[in-house]
């Protein structure tokens, strides 16, 4: 239980000065600076991810980690390509409200998504399936 609190300290640490470094140094290039925390806690986390696996796998040898790797890739290819299409989509409504430009985002970059996520069949998707399945069959209740 030591070495998550430790991973985790550091992690929080990390995330205040990667937040006082992207904020400033977005400000400074003309973006949000609330996108410099975004990147921030989202850098950070990763990285305590990373040192978690890391620190995991040395322990528990069973860890499949080609298998979480293949999971991660997958979901990098999924953001990815979700990002290029929530920019392609915020360059179409740049004229329009921003209302409709952030709900048509989320929508959109949420069905972008899971659907590329549905494509490479990453298992984990198929567990929520079957989860939600399990849960309104009638055999459940």
């Amino acid at each position: 239980t030591k070495t998550p609190v430790l991973v985790g300290a550091v992690a929080m640490g990390l995330n205040v000065v990667f937040s006082v470094l992207f904020s400033s140094w977005f400000a400074r290039i003309g973006w949000l600076a609330l996108g410099g925390l975004a990147l921030a806690n989202s850098l950070a986390t990763a990285l305590e991810a990373a040192g978690l696996l890391i620190l995991m796998h040395r322990k528990l040898s069973w860890l499949e980690g080609r298998r979480i790797l293949k999971g991660t890739a997958a979901a990098a290819l999924a953001a990815a390509i979700m990002g290029l299409v929530i920019w392609a989509w915020l360059g179409l409504t740049s004229e329009k409200a921003a209302w409709l430009a952030g709900v048509g985002g989320v929508i959109i970059g949420c069905g972008v998504y899971g659907l590329i996520i549905i494509a490479l069949k990453v298992p984990e998707i198929q567990s929520v399936f079957n989860l939600v399945r399990r849960r309104l069959s009638p055999a459940y209740k």
